[in-house]
């Protein structure tokens, strides 16, 4: 049988030990969940027609064509990008820094229903106390609140 004359670790080790992983697991905790959304792409528009999001927080919005036309999906203002496949999905992430209303549209000729296709991004402020509030409706009315 194996023996040390060596103590092992003393209490105070041990409470240091524990007393930093447990700051490791209150600081992981304190991460913003990212937020999610699916947005779907029609001859003529985007539903939802208004997305929420908020400032310095993760943002992943998959879009899906519905039929088998390609899409595009452009956030004016915060070049951001994305090209939908004919009956396929793409995503968008990031990170939005600044707050406000941000137009979406389709980059994408695909004829005469594509052209007006419009939907709004909005980022509200990372600390609450207002926020954006989309033209004609209450907040809930053709949005998609993310949290």
């Amino acid at each position: 049988m194996w023996r040390s004359d060596r103590p092992g670790p003393g209490p105070l080790f041990l409470i240091a030990l524990l007393a930093g992983l447990l700051l490791q697991a209150a600081a992981c905790s304190s991460l913003p969940v990212e937020q999610r959304t699916v947005v779907t792409a029609h001859p003529y528009y985007y539903d939802p027609a208004t997305i929420r999001v908020r400032a310095g927080t993760p943002v992943r919005i998959d879009i899906k064509a519905y039929d088998q036309r390609a899409y595009g999906f452009r956030v004016d203002g915060l070049d951001l990008r994305a090209r939908v496949p004919a009956g396929g999905r793409s995503e968008i992430r990031f990170t939005p820094q600044r707050p406000g209303t941000y137009t979406i549209r389709n980059d994408v000729d695909c004829g005469a229903p594509c052209r007006s296709m419009r939907a709004l991004l909005i980022v509200e402020p990372k600390q609450g106390g207002g926020g954006a509030r989309s033209a004609g409706g209450s907040p809930g009315e053709g949005s998609s609140a993310l949290r």
